[in-house]
């Protein structure tokens, strides 16, 4: 599985010690940026590259999860989720991170970077990468309910 990071100026700082402890932990991980800190860059330029990554993974039917920050992680959930095929989700807690994951198949999970501390990021990523989709029939359902949406002008 691989891993795509992205963050603005807020999450720089935690997307990088994230992609240390994911790095080490096993998982391959590429950095869509930011790369340093750049005072009054703009997340949804980083939120389309990740989610934009992630999608096309997806479609050569690889298995991708994109990460996302910003200074609420709401911000970065709007943007990726313009993209169809992105189910992206705001966690903030394992409880959260395991819902997204086990009934909606999310594929990004969106984190707040001025309000989660690291500890409390990795156990909600390590419970978004070890939570399989339940595959039950009215999640399944409902997932295409939302791609059929995608299609709508």
């Amino acid at each position: 599985m691989t891993i795509y990071l992205g963050a603005d100026h807020h999450g720089v700082a935690l997307k990088q010690q994230l992609k240390v402890w994911l790095t080490a932990t096993g998982y391959k991980v590429i950095d869509l940026g930011a790369e340093t800190l750049i005072p009054d860059d703009d997340y949804p330029v980083y939120a389309q590259k990740v989610a934009q990554a992630v999608v096309g993974d997806l479609e050569h039917r690889k298995k991708a999860i994109g990460l996302l920050f910003c200074a609420s992680g709401g911000g970065v959930t709007i943007a990726a989720n313009k993209l169809a095929g992105v189910r992206a989700v705001e966690t903030y807690d394992e409880k959260s991170a395991k819902h997204a994951r086990k009934d909606n198949d999310a594929n990004i999970a969106c984190l707040s970077a001025d309000w989660l501390s690291l500890d409390e990021v990795k156990l909600i990523v390590a419970t978004f990468l070890a939570e399989p989709f339940s595959q039950a029939e009215r999640h399944v359902r409902r997932i295409g309910q939302i791609a059929a949406l995608e299609t709508i002008n």
